[in-house]
């Protein structure tokens, strides 16, 4: 059963702050509806075998694979060229530019042999704010790591969205 409250905040104020803007919400279902299969270890598999790079094997792991829209699967590989210590789950590291030579390279490969269309996803910052934030959507807020992660999102979209920031007692 999922909490009724964050610390402090209401949990709907979570949804509430994906569904206010409209333009977005918009452009995503123009991109297509949810027919892309996601699960943690589908993401890249879904993105390499586009690209011909991986063959017809199916899916690896079933367990908590669902329908999702595209842009679950445009998750960048930023992992790779970020700086040792950080957090390869976490979407809000795709943006940091590589400090040194050699990681800027790694980069400059993922873009191009991706393509541009997948880099417009991977980067695109309400894409990945809505990754950021999927993972309390589908499997809930089940601790206060959680709660902290979810709050972080939640306090980075109002800087970065002010005219949709929801009020403490606004509900859906």
């Amino acid at each position: 059963m999922l909490q009724k409250r964050l610390p402090g905040k209401p949990l709907n104020r979570i949804w509430s702050k994906l569904t206010l803007e409209q333009t977005f919400c918009g452009t995503l279902h123009r991109r297509g509806p949810f027919d892309k299969i996601w699960s943690g270890l589908t993401a890249m598999i879904n993105m390499v075998h586009s690209q011909g790079l991986f063959p017809d094997g199916g899916i690896i792991d079933w367990d908590g694979a669902l329908f999702a829209p595209k842009v679950m699967s445009t998750r960048s590989s930023f992992f790779l060229w970020t700086e040792e210590g950080a957090d390869e789950d976490e979407d809000g590291d795709a943006l940091i530019e590589p400090s040194e030579p050699e990681l800027r390279a790694y980069k400059r490969a993922f873009k191009h042999v991706v393509g541009q269309d997948f880099c417009k996803d991977a980067y695109c910052q309400q894409y990945i704010f809505l990754r950021r934030i999927w993972r309390f959507l589908v499997n809930g807020i089940r601790n206060g790591g959680d709660a902290f992660l979810a709050e972080e999102v939640l306090e980075e979209w109002e800087e970065k969205y002010p005219t949709f920031a929801v009020e403490e007692d606004e509900q859906i």
